[in-house]
């Protein structure tokens, strides 16, 4: 009888234990996800060669109209954004069509060739500081795209990235940084739709011609 009641209290006893277990692993995971509360949830991510970083490479279970990207992801940093890869495998976000807006966080370097492609609602995308490479075809035919913001940090756009986005509405391309900056990125061909604008950042009104930007409440807005 007492044999049986030893059992029965170390059966309980493990129970406990794998339970407090599980739920500190739960825990440990939602803390360790995402380091924003305002990022999307349900993404699908991996690690990267050197297993220091994770990058996006699908939409997962995510049905956010509004996507932001977090900027770490277990506890890692996300520094890319999955393209077209061997053997036809499937861009990130590619005809994506409930996607309006994209935010991408300053730890990513480099968007993917095709990443966004077909995202035929898409009308903004924010690029974060740290991004040096836009690649083939990333925002290919996204119909509706009419507000794009660049950062300094780029320097390679690669052909057809922005190509096919809004031919009847004008798409503004907002840089920060100035025409000369602009000029010594790389820019292949026909990266952008015929109806694209260049905007050059200055944060105060300028004194000379030419198209101008400035943020009003982080919002980029033309002088």
């Amino acid at each position: 009888m007492k044999q049986t009641k030893w059992i029965t209290l170390l059966v309980l006893c493990l129970s406990l234990m794998l339970t407090l277990c599980a739920c500190g692993a739960k825990g440990e995971d939602e803390n360790n996800d995402s380091d924003s509360p305002n990022a999307s949830k349900g993404l699908e991510f991996e690690l990267n060669e050197a297993k220091d970083a994770y990058i996006v490479v699908g939409i997962g279970s995510c049905t956010d109209e509004d996507l932001v990207i977090p900027s770490t992801y277990r506890g890692k940093p996300v520094t890319g954004i999955k393209g077209e890869g061997a053997g036809g495998a499937a861009p990130a976000f590619i005809a994506c069509e409930h996607l309006k807006s994209v935010t991408i966080p300053d730890t990513v370097t480099s968007i993917g060739d095709c990443a966004f492609q077909y995202c035929s609602n898409l009308t903004s995308v924010t690029i974060g500081d740290n991004v040096t490479s836009i690649g083939f075809g990333a925002f290919n035919a996204c119909d509706l795209l009419t507000s794009i913001t660049i950062p300094r940090s780029v320097t390679s756009i690669d052909a057809g990235a922005f190509s096919g986005c809004n031919e009847v509405a004008e798409l503004s391309i907002y840089y920060i940084g100035t025409p000369h900056d602009w000029q010594n990125i790389s820019i292949g061909y026909h990266s952008f739709s015929l109806s694209s604008v260049t905007r050059y950042y200055s944060e105060t009104e300028p004194t000379t011609a030419g198209n101008w930007w400035h943020y009003i409440d982080g919002v980029p807005t033309p002088w």
